[in-house]
């Protein structure tokens, strides 16, 4: 009995590496992206009193300038490398050092929300969670029709659908240089108050004229 246990354990260990690779391969970016221009990497350090501990950019040429370790590059690096090769340039000059390493990636929210603009996620946020980064959607947003720009390519979302229905595979993580777009609604609040407005306006003159 033993033995069975210990070998169907060991074949689901090894089914579930078997899948994890095939994923990995399939689609890294479920797992680990690269760093582009204009990202960020924040350092927070817990036991060292030398102000290390900040959010630092990428440059056009892909390296990121650290206190006292100087340039790190990070083109083409995975993040796990990048996170590695900081600790250990770290590790020669503190001793024991309790140090926090967070990938901050690029992302421009637009549209029909309440604060748009440039934000920066950690890559585990997803699409129907832009509304909350960005404050909210506006009360004429279309959420059937959110627009997500990446690689030069772009789709639509319904992200609607994805948050009553709570689909997660139409659901995508968000990465370095997204833009999102939320658009209007064809028939928004303010057309029909503007239209409202003009039919009272209209009335009253026809009353005014035509008593």
């Amino acid at each position: 009995m033993v033995k069975f246990i210990r070998s169907h354990f060991l074949n689901s260990k090894f089914c579930a590496l078997l899948i994890f690779l095939f994923l990995q391969s399939f689609s890294p970016h479920l797992f680990s992206q690269n760093l582009n221009p204009g990202d960020k990497i924040k350092l927070t350090v817990y036991n060292v009193s030398d102000v290390l501990s900040e959010e630092y950019f990428v440059q056009e040429d892909g390296t990121i300038h650290l206190p006292y370790i100087g340039a790190v590059n990070t083109k083409d690096n995975p993040s796990q490398k990048i996170r590695a090769e900081i600790r250990e340039r770290y590790k020669v000059l503190y001793q024991e050092l309790e140090l926090h390493i967070q990938l901050l990636y690029k992302v421009n929210i637009l549209g029909e929300v309440n604060n748009p603009g440039i934000y920066y996620v950690t890559g585990a946020e997803r699409i129907s969670d832009v509304l909350a980064i960005a404050g909210g959607e506006t009360r004429d947003a279309n959420l059937k029709k959110i627009i997500l720009t990446r690689d030069n390519g772009s789709r639509t979302i319904n992200a609607k659908k994805i948050l009553q229905d709570g689909k997660q595979i139409s659901d995508l993580h968000l990465q370095s240089g997204d833009k999102i777009y939320v658009k209007k609604k064809f028939i928004n609040t303010r057309s029909i108050t503007v239209t409202i407005s003009a039919l009272a306006l209209l009335l009253a003159t026809y009353s005014t004229f035509y008593k």
